[in-house]
């Protein structure tokens, strides 16, 4: 049990630190072709809208799989002016808080 949490738990920080790669053009990857600003008028400034997805293997692919897990992190993790202080703040976010709900 406790590895699968820990594999879990390693491919959402996986994936959480690339979204924030991409999100801040450190890779070569469009943000604006993949990810969509939510709303902004409302606390959670950091979060992505959510695309809908008819398919559950588009619904689980990495896109969609990312926004809710980015929607998830606190605000001071998101707004990491590098990408070695979002890991730093990263690491102090509790694994329950990741958690699919």
């Amino acid at each position: 049990m406790y590895q699968h949490v820990a594999h879990r738990y390693r491919r959402t920080i996986q994936r959480l630190v690339l979204c924030y790669k991409i999100r801040n053009q450190l890779v070569d990857i469009d943000p604006e072709k993949y990810y969509t600003p939510g709303d902004i008028r409302t606390r959670g400034s950091h979060r992505l809208r959510q695309q809908r997805a008819s398919k559950e293997a588009n619904r689980n692919s990495f896109f969609p799989r990312s926004v809710r897990d980015w929607n998830r992190l606190p605000e001071p993790v998101a707004a990491a002016p590098t990408i070695e202080e979002f890991r730093t703040r990263l690491s102090s976010v509790p694994w329950t808080q990741l958690q699919a709900q």
